[in-house]
C-alpha cells in the first residue's frame, strides 16, 4: 500500500515544476531536484534587482523522515 502523503508530495512537486515559470511571469524556475533538496532560480523583472539571479535552496530532509516514519507506522498497523 502506497503512502498517500508521498504521492501527494510528488504530484505537488510535478505541478510546481510544470507551472512555476508561467505563474511567476518567468521570474522563477526550478533548476534541480535532487533527493531532499529543491533548487529554484529567481530572476526579478522589476525593481532594484532587475535581471539579477538568486538561488533559493529548499531542504526537505525532515519532511522525508516524517514520510518514512508515517509509512512504517501505517505498515505496523496494517500488518
Amino acid at each position: 500500500m502506497a503512502y498517500k502523503g508521498g504521492r501527494s508530495y510528488l504530484k505537488d512537486l510535478r505541478s510546481l515544476y510544470v507551472n512555476i515559470e508561467e505563474s511567476t511571469n518567468e521570474q522563477a524556475s526550478i533548476s534541480s531536484v535532487c533527493g531532499d533538496k529543491l533548487e529554484i532560480l529567481l530572476t526579478p523583472n522589476e525593481g532594484p534587482y532587475t535581471h539579477a539571479m538568486f538561488t533559493l535552496e529548499v531542504g526537505f530532509e525532515s519532511l522525508f523522515l516524517r514520510f518514512i516514519q508515517l509509512a512504517q507506522h501505517n505498515l505496523n498497523l496494517s500488518g
